[in-house]
């Protein structure tokens, strides 16, 4: 499994996910093929296995970074000072 900080330390595997984001936004899980993410990535296929095992493991780490990125975002919110309805607001 990965580990949120994996994700955000490791210039390869952000850039794949990122680029498996839009890849998997356009065309859906199904239609989309690792050569289609290996493109996105700007990177070969044999690249692109040495970090992931197939799109499913990839699909997974991207659940991971979004919710990890969305977790983090409503802990800046929620931290702040003002009162707690205005910071629930902004989570």
């Amino acid at each position: 499994m990965i580990e949120s900080e994996d994700i955000a330390t490791d210039p390869k595997r952000a850039r794949i996910l990122e680029g498996a984001l839009k890849v998997f936004l356009a065309y859906g899980f199904a239609r989309t093929t690792m050569d289609d993410i290996a493109r996105a990535a700007d990177m070969s296929r044999p690249a692109l296995y040495l970090q992931f095992k197939n799109k499913t493991d990839i699909y997974r780490a991207i659940a991971l970074m979004l919710l990890s990125r969305s977790l983090e975002q409503a802990k800046t919110a929620l931290a702040g000072e003002e009162p707690f309805a205005e910071r629930t607001m902004r989570a």
